[in-house]
Order: C-alpha cells, then structure tokens, then sequence
C-alpha cells in the first residue's frame, strides 16, 4: 500500500486532493450482532478522519444513510475531538447534501433525481415512509426498525434460522403486494435493495440472517450523484484535482466506474474496503482490456480484529493517515503506519 501511494501522491499537493467515501463498512464497521443497520464510528476513526479532512482540499462522506443517523454517530466526539474540517456529508445516495463544517439545516442542498420533480419526490418519499412504517407493524418481530429517511427509507430486520425460507418469502411478497396496491406512477417508481448477511448465531446459539433492505426512489444514484459533487468540488480547487475514492459494495462501484470517465487515471486512486469490490472489477475489467480500477484492496484478517469486516476499516484508516502524512511535506518524518494501534 505505502508504495501505491507513494506513486500516485508522489508531487501531489494536499490542498488539490478530494477525498469521496462510503460510510458502513468503508469507514465504520457494524459490530452489533443485533442491529446490522447500527455503526456507530470510534472515536479513534473520528479523529483519524478529522485529521486527514483537516490536511485536504475536502472530504465527501458519500452514503446511503440518512442524514440523521451520521449526524448522531459524528456528534458523539464533537465535544471531545471537535468538528470535521472540510467535510461535506452526502446523505441519501448523494441526493441531500452540506458542508458540516459550516452547520446549519437550513443550507441543504439537494441533488434532484432525474425524471422527477421536487413536489413528485416529496410525495414519493411520504409513500415509501408509510409502506416501511406497515411492514414494521404487520412483521413487528421480524422489522427490528424501520428507517425514515430524508428522501428514502429502509428496515432492518432478523430472520431466525430456523424459519428463514417461509418468513423471508412472506415478508417479500406482503412487501411486493403493498407496492403493486399503489398508484401505478408511485409503485412502478419504489425500488427495493435487499442487502442480507450469512446465517450467525443469536446469543442463545440459533441460527439468524440479518440484514435490512432500503426503499427508494428509482433513479437514486451514487453514481449520479458522485459524479455531480466532484465537478462542484473539483471546480473550487486551485489547482489539478485528485480523487481518493473508497467504497464496499456494487453503488459504491458505480462511483468508479462514473467518475473514471472524467477523471483521468494518474489523478485519482480507487480503493476496495474489503473484497467486496473485486468480483465487479474484474467482470468490468473483461470489457476494458483486462485493466480494472480498483489500486488498492484492503482484504480484511479477523486474527487482527474483532472480525475482517472490521479489520479492514481499520486498514482504510490507517490509509488515511498514511495519506495525509504522504501528501503533507512538512509531516513525512513521521511514521507511515501505526501497526497495531487499533487491536
């Protein structure tokens, strides 16, 4: 890893760089057995990020998310370890966005989803809202929440092992009926993500799937969205721009795939958090001469942690520093990787 950086950052000024990242599993792990939906982000990742953000041009933290729930984990350190410097918090795919550097709820922007005006996706939205809030009601102990977001939605759910096959089935099909009872022009415009873990075990030993689903609009695009924040970002710095981008799954490779159009290959550096990524590089890799995108993959190693999935933000952390000291003259005595610092 330190010698890719070293390559790509090699005469790189810091002030030109733009850093865009996945929030669940690029930056925080999900290491509550009971909630899959709950990542809360340590206070070592929050400083190790402040720090890097502080040494940029800016940081785009691009996620899925609702705006509250990342509001809520960053507020757990301002009082300790301060505010982020020059980060802007995308939430919704990218579609509601602001700089937390300069707070205020009332200078949001939003990044209007093509094909719909904003009174369509306001009505949009409050559907989406209602058919979560009646699937937590009509599934109450398999919904564990039910996820009212800005402009989108999602549950997180718990399916025991035991009873996988016909309560998952069940809870598809009522959540297929709800949407097929909608007007056309609403149901036909409702998509639903379903992101699923493997079979764990429960505290009493049983077998469960977690996992949750989000609902949104069709259209919500990370890649849409990815690419419209770069060109404003990208336009605001003095000099040639240089993309760092980091993500774990299939939207977040859509980022790539959008901004690799715009971006030339020696200014930017794509980073798989985990292998999440690298089935997708290789099958878009058969279309482009065998050349993928990804330059660095930072497998997990659960002997290091908790588990891999959280071994691997780790790594992307330690990245983070390492980036900062690499394109920060004035700070490259310092060490390049802190080892073990996060057990």
């Amino acid at each position: 890893m330190s010698q890719i950086l070293h390559s790509k950052l090699n005469g790189v000024l810091p002030c030109t760089i733009l850093g865009m990242f996945d929030f669940d599993l690029t930056l925080v792990s999900k290491d509550d057995p009971k909630n899959p939906d709950h990542s809360p982000i340590k206070r070592h990742h929050y400083t190790d990020l402040r720090d890097f953000s502080d040494r940029v041009g800016r940081t785009v933290i691009l996620t899925a998310r609702g705006e509250k729930s990342v509001l809520n984990y960053f507020g757990e350190h301002v009082a300790d370890c301060g505010r982020m410097p020059k980060v802007t918090l995308a939430s919704n795919s990218g579609h509601l966005w602001h700089k937390l550097d300069r707070p205020n709820p009332g200078e949001h922007n939003i990044i209007n989803i093509p094909g719909y005006s904003r009174t369509q996706l306001l009505t949009l939205t409050a559907e989406i809202h209602h058919l979560v809030t009646q699937m937590k009601s009509e599934f109450p102990s398999l919904i564990t929440a039910a996820d009212q977001r800005e402009l989108c939605g999602a549950w997180v759910a718990l399916i025991p092992g035991s009873q996988q096959s016909d309560i998952f089935t069940a809870f598809l099909n009522r959540a297929e009926e709800l949407k097929a009872a909608l007007p056309k022009e609403i149901g036909d415009n409702i998509h639903f993500s379903k992101k699923y873990w493997d079979n764990e075990c429960d505290d009493n030993g049983n077998q469960v799937t977690k996992g949750y689903t989000d609902l949104i609009p069709v259209g919500m695009d990370k890649g849409f969205t990815s690419r419209k924040l770069y060109e404003h970002y990208a336009a605001q710095i003095d000099g040639d721009p240089f993309l760092i981008l980091a993500g774990d799954s299939s939207p977040d490779y859509k980022m790539m795939t959008s901004l690799a159009d715009i971006v030339p290959e020696n200014r930017r550096l794509f980073i798989s958090v985990g292998e999440g990524l690298c089935g997708l590089d290789k099958i878009y890799a058969d279309t482009r001469d065998g050349k993928g995108l990804l330059d660095i993959v930072l497998k997990g190693d659960a002997s290091r942690a908790v588990s891999a999935q959280a071994d691997s933000v780790n790594q992307m952390h330690d990245f983070l520093t390492m980036a900062g000291v690499q394109a920060t003259p004035a700070l490259r005595h310092m060490p390049q990787q802190r080892g073990l610092r996060h057990g």
